[in-house]
């Protein structure tokens, strides 16, 4: 049971910062509709030239993963005992 609560954590964090893909197949896609924090995050430092702002973006990404990532350990942690 352990390993599957790392795994659903490292897919958790793999899915918020999917970047390759997206770039790759869409670009963003139309009208931005397939855009994701980390595309953002690209379209902000490269084709806006904003530093600062793209910095302020990738904090905010890792506290939202952190957040979401301890949420999620301590879920399936008690999930496990209980069982």
């Amino acid at each position: 049971m352990p390993s599957i609560t790392i795994n659903m954590v490292i897919n958790i964090i793999g899915g918020l910062k999917l970047f390759d893909v997206i770039i790759s197949l869409t670009g963003g896609g139309p009208g931005n509709a397939s855009q994701s924090m980390s595309t953002f995050m690209y379209d902000l430092y490269f084709s806006r030239q904003d530093a600062g702002y793209a910095a302020t973006q990738g904090v905010l990404m890792m506290v939202i993963i952190l957040i979401l990532s301890l949420s999620a350990l301590v879920y399936f942690r008690r999930k496990e005992v209980e069982a």
